[in-house]
């Protein structure tokens, strides 16, 4: 069995075992069980479109949503404590990116550094 499937004999046997039991949607993308949310349903759909509007507007002096500032809003409002990893899959379920500002400086002229970046741009098939 395991030079046919390319798996352990006893994964083979487990599968074969799961499909007799369950059908061959035994070995799909069924759900599966998890760990249920800490937050209802009612309070992720606040969440989200807390999320959507600016922090400011939330009460905080940030401009934008991170991770840290996501971790400290969901305990102060909801009192449930999520990890900083999970903050990320929380933001990424929402429909939100991380995405951070590029600093300019204030006195850089916008027409000389478009005439800097095209100055020094890459010729394609040029030798050096």
């Amino acid at each position: 069995m395991e030079d046919l499937l390319g798996v352990p004999a006893q994964t083979g046997y487990n599968w074969l075992e799961a499909v007799a039991e369950r059908g061959p949607v035994a070995l799909g993308d069924a759900p599966k069980s998890g760990r249920p949310s800490r937050l209802s349903a009612d309070q992720w759909m606040e969440l989200t479109a807390t999320l959507h509007a600016s922090p400011s507007e939330a009460g905080y002096g940030t401009p934008a949503w991170s991770p840290e500032l996501l971790r400290s809003h969901i305990f102060d409002t909801y009192g449930s404590e999520y990890s900083h990893a999970h903050m990320h899959r929380l933001l990424e379920k929402a429909g939100l990116s991380r995405q951070t500002a590029r600093p300019s400086h204030y006195k850089v002229d916008p027409a000389e550094k478009q005439r800097w970046r095209d100055e020094f741009k890459k010729v394609v098939g040029a030798e050096g």
